[in-house]
């Protein structure tokens, strides 16, 4: 406020202006008052002169601040807008449609701007730069092949040793039955035994006076060629059937290899008692019964890359055990694979 002394001015205005924006009469003199955004000049003229909001620390702008004529307004830099006239706010141009990202990359929103990165196909991943490399599924997930894994440029491949092939999730091992697939013929009096990985030809010779069944492929004793007493109803007196038992590796002891079970002429079950007649020289396999049935078992831990074979055999008797009803018995081959699977 600048003061005069000496003159009345009255509040009419009839004398010349002596104050650059507003005076106001008082008794022995005047003062002089700036409008807003306005002070008075330090010269006594009684003149205004713009305040600079943006130096003198008076505006309330969170970023850029731009004096203007009795005020300032306020900015904001790129990559955002005003909010609220001070206030500066991020704007999202991932989701604002203001980036030029191509079509094959992604939008990553940052403050103030915005990054493209390019999107990485299946099987390879982001690098800090933005480039795209292979990831090798092998070595990040060492199960991810069942067998043997080969790495390729986003992708990978499983791989199964020979005898077998790649099962349909593209991962396992699945054995080749190439008893069935490669129809193998083994001849007369030979089956075709399909191992886990391989397959062997096995001799299945009936004895003499025995006939193979065309079904069932067992040779039977039928009762008018035996010498073993037959029931009246019966018709063969002997079976004899040919098993195999494909095992993959690691089969420890005491566990359960397969069920036998001696049935009729007629597809009843027979309640037998069984016995191994014949065991394997590498190691010795167990019976117990299970009603009715024997479950092959053995103590020891089995041998990977080696067969084994056993013969046993079901007595089936008389209700006062006097007399032998039927009589089965079981050829059994049992191979063990040089893999877990």
């Amino acid at each position: 406020m600048n003061v005069g002394d000496g003159m009345d001015v009255s509040s009419d205005g009839e004398t010349p202006e002596v104050c650059g924006h507003n005076c106001q009469n008082i008794p022995g003199g005047y003062t002089c008052t700036c409008s807003e955004g306005f002070q008075l000049k330090t010269d006594n003229s009684g003149r205004c002169t713009d305040v600079n909001e943006c130096r003198t620390d008076q505006s309330s702008c969170s970023h850029i601040c731009r004096n203007t004529i009795g005020s300032y307004t306020c900015a904001c830099p790129a990559g955002f807008r005003l909010y609220r006239k001070f206030f500066c706010e991020d704007i999202d141009e991932c989701r604002g449609g203001g980036h030029e990202c191509g079509i094959d990359q992604d939008c990553i929103n940052t403050r103030g701007s915005y990054q493209c990165k390019t999107r990485c196909s299946l099987g390879l991943q982001q690098q800090a730069d933005g480039s795209c490399t292979d990831i090798n599924e092998c070595l990040e997930d060492v199960g991810v092949c069942q067998h043997n894994c080969t790495n390729t440029v986003g992708s990978f491949h499983c791989r199964c040793p020979l005898g077998y092939k790649v099962a349909r999730d593209g991962r396992k091992c699945t054995d080749i039955n190439e008893c069935i697939e490669q129809n193998i013929q083994c001849g007369d009096e030979r089956m075709c035994f399909n191992q886990r990985g391989d397959f062997s030809c096995i001799d299945t010779p009936c004895p003499r006076t025995y006939r193979r069944d065309p079904l069932t492929n067992h040779c039977v004793l039928e009762c008018v060629d035996s010498t073993i007493p037959c029931p009246p109803y019966a018709k063969f007196a002997d079976v004899i059937e040919f098993r195999t038992l494909a095992l993959p590796s690691g089969f420890l002891a005491h566990q359960d290899l397969i069920r036998l079970t001696a049935y009729d002429h007629q597809n009843v079950k027979l309640f037998s008692n069984f016995t191994i007649i014949e065991n394997d020289p590498k190691i010795d396999f167990h019976l117990r019964p299970d009603e009715g049935s024997g479950i092959v078992f053995t103590l020891q831990p089995l041998v990977e890359r080696t067969t084994y074979k056993i013969k046993v055999s079901a007595r089936s008797h008389d209700d006062n055990r006097n007399s032998l009803r039927y009589q089965t018995t079981f050829i059994i081959h049992i191979s063990v694979s040089a893999y877990p699977y």
